[in-house]
């Protein structure tokens, strides 16, 4: 297991678990977090990620937006990004996140 600023990461053969430990995920302390789960989502494109948010007590949009980009990129290689242990508040900002997005691509067509 590997210890990284703010977060601990796992290797299995087909998995990758990610286990968060500050209380809160923001712009600044997780930008190094969101390239390298990117990176790591081009080098092994069928990886599993597994992302801990036991920890947490809070995620900012922009975390959200970026971890959601990152499971649509794993689901187009027939993979996807596993949210564990996430509170109630963080899985019904995560959901309003997801709903704001859903609006927009919906306003966008409907403008066209």
């Amino acid at each position: 297991m590997s210890v990284l600023s703010g977060y601990s990461v796992r290797r299995f053969s087909d998995v990758v678990l990610i286990r968060f430990h500050p209380p809160t995920l923001h712009e600044s302390n997780a930008i190094e977090l969101a390239n390298q789960l990117m990176q790591l989502a081009e080098i092994r494109p069928t990886v599993k990620l597994y992302l801990d948010f036991s920890a947490l007590r809070n995620v900012s949009r922009w975390v959200w937006l970026e971890l959601i980009g990152l499971n649509e990129h794993l689901r187009d290689n027939g993979c996807r990004l596993c949210a564990l242990n996430l509170s109630p508040s963080l899985a019904e900002k995560l959901h309003s996140v997801q709903a704001e997005g859903m609006l927009a691509t919906v306003a966008e067509e409907a403008i066209y």
